[in-house]
């Protein structure tokens, strides 16, 4: 076990040297032994540990060599977890109007040995795409108001390639999740879009393959 800085997250004194498989990722999941002063559990992923599992599925299952975008990254969990479970040479871009600590998030991928991966600042909903092409995995955790998310899918939606995954977090009924939910009951209802499956709060959908004529 190697000891890196605390900053904003402090969850425990020492990280694992590499991270293999998921389970090396779970130091990062919320845990009840470690509080927060407003009664949470405090994380470096801000999901239950069945939807960072599933994430790091989907990571591994989406188009083999296409890339991956993140939009919200907060203190880099989700990053740091789709980066080692990505192969070195995909690319991983990070977006993030206003992420809570990126040096902390650089130190965590300099110690695992994380290549490729862009940690951008901006807002995901209006930045520039060009130069980003293939698109496997869109993880879409940032802004949470309806009119956000329907902002960043517009944006970057048409760069995800065919058969690519669509990832939506906090899809519910309740609170900050009704944006998500309320986004997410549109696309299942979308041509070019096929719902696959819900963990907890974390949809999956699919962009449709392209038919051929004929």
């Amino acid at each position: 076990m190697c000891p890196l800085p605390k900053r904003f997250f402090d969850p425990v004194d020492s990280i694992p040297a590499k991270i293999d498989s998921f389970d090396d990722c779970r130091w990062m999941l919320p845990d009840a032994s470690r509080m927060l002063e407003n009664g949470k559990p405090h994380s470096l992923i801000w999901m239950q540990p069945v939807e960072a599992e599933f994430l790091w599925e989907c990571v591994k299952k989406r188009p083999r060599g296409t890339a991956i975008v993140e939009i919200g990254r907060c203190e880099g969990g989700s990053t740091i977890l789709m980066g080692a479970a990505k192969n070195p040479e995909d690319a991983l871009i990070s977006i993030d109007i206003d992420p809570v600590d990126d040096d902390q998030c650089l130190e965590m991928i300099d110690h695992f040995g994380i290549e490729n991966i862009q940690l951008r600042i901006g807002d995901s909903g209006r930045c520039d795409t060009s130069g980003v092409d293939g698109v496997g995995l869109l993880l879409i955790d940032g802004d949470h108001s309806y009119n956000g998310i329907v902002r960043d899918f517009e944006n970057w939606f048409p760069l995800v390639v065919p058969g690519g995954m669509i990832l939506m977090h906090d899809v519910n009924r309740f609170g900050a999740g009704q944006g998500p939910w309320k986004f997410y009951s549109e696309c299942v209802h979308m041509e070019k879009i096929e719902p696959i499956e819900i963990k907890q709060t974390l949809a999956l959908l699919r962009k449709k393959p392209t038919r051929r004529p004929g």
